[in-house]
């Protein structure tokens, strides 16, 4: 069950990365050596994990478009794109790290990557996700409410997560699909 649960936060996490993994693939290239051994293992490493990551989030994003859905009513919506400009700090590490060579770099970077799952897999961070943004989702928190016949509001859970392609609008329902506690949804 746990693998169930972790499949598509590892995917999420690959996503969030692989813009960064495109920026290693570049920077571990040598000046002028454009060869096959010069550009294995660095390169090419760095490069397959940048495509892993954008297809496992075209994926995921797919696999979400043909689920089916539930109605859900959202009320407080908070746009989380602001806190995408401070996740992009982690982007710098390749501008102030040397190029990568060696296996003590790719060992730290290796451990770096780890803990950055870590805290990743067991926070909102995955959310936090710029390269979501350039697939033209924007991220979300919300409270989930049930509203009644009468039109008041029943139940409220606090802090759900919402991808979605443009800000829900307060107390109108739409529908989503719901993977691994995150929403989607499917129009809005």
């Amino acid at each position: 069950m746990w693998l169930v649960r972790l499949a598509p936060r590892l995917g999420l996490f690959l996503a969030a990365y692989a813009p960064l993994a495109l920026i290693f693939a570049v920077r571990s290239v040598e000046a002028g050596k454009w060869s096959w051994e010069a550009l294995f293992p660095g390169a090419t490493t760095w490069t397959a994990i940048a495509l892993i990551g954008f297809i496992s989030l075209h994926g995921f994003l797919k696999s979400a478009s043909s689920l089916g859905s539930q109605e859900i009513t959202v009320d407080n919506v908070q746009d989380l794109g602001p806190e995408v400009s401070g996740y992009l700090a982690t982007y710098l590490l390749p501008f102030i790290a040397p190029t990568l060579s060696g296996w003590q770099n790719i060992a730290s970077y290796a451990t770096y990557f780890l803990i950055l799952f870590v805290i990743f897999n067991r926070s909102d961070l995955e959310l936090v996700n710029p390269t979501l943004y350039l697939f033209g989702r924007r991220i979300f928190r919300a409270q989930l409410i049930t509203i009644d016949d009468q039109g008041s509001v029943t139940e409220v859970e606090d802090g759900a997560l919402i991808i979605s392609r443009s800000k829900p609008i307060d107390k109108q329902g739409f529908p989503a699909i719901t993977i691994s506690g995150i929403y989607i949804a499917k129009r809005t």
